[in-house]
């Protein structure tokens, strides 16, 4: 296991171990881990809070969203198209389901095994090499005229 010396990378994998089993977290470009959502992102707010960034095409989406969200969401920004919204770790998984979050894929070992089976026929398979002289032909004369010069033919 790789030990980080720096503390947001340490702070990433922690919350990478916490939450990265059920959704898809990623390190963002202001070296922030962030929960991947349909129209936005989760990050931390506090040691006990998260905060939700969702950005839609109208603004009927935040109004939608606002409709939704649970009694325990405080607002904090609230633009045309834009909300942001804190709420606490715990109920993450109750704010996914309305923020509509990307989750990591979980297949069963019935469904790997049965994955593997169906694929193994797209498997690469060991090809043998043509000789040179086997698919090329060379035409002769009849092709190439009488200037000499010989045509070759794929067969």
């Amino acid at each position: 296991m790789t030990k980080y010396t720096n503390p947001e990378n340490a702070a990433f994998e922690a919350y990478s171990r916490q939450f990265g089993d059920s959704y898809k977290v990623q390190l963002g470009k202001e070296g922030i881990w962030e929960i991947l959502c349909q129209n936005g992102d989760i990050e931390p707010y506090s040691m006990s809070e998260l905060c939700c960034y969702q950005a839609y095409k109208s603004a009927r989406g935040v109004n939608n969203l606002k409709n939704h969200l649970p009694n325990y969401c405080t607002i904090t920004q609230d633009g045309g198209w834009e909300i942001v919204f804190k709420f606490p770790n715990a109920r993450l998984d109750e704010v996914a389901d309305v923020v509509h979050t990307i989750k990591c894929r979980k297949l069963s070992p019935e469904q790997k095994a049965r994955n593997i089976a169906r694929l193994r026929t797209f498997r690469f398979q060991k090809a043998t090499q043509p000789t040179v002289g086997a698919a090329w032909e060379l035409a002769g004369s009849a092709v190439g005229g009488t200037d000499g010069v010989t045509s070759w033919c794929f067969s």
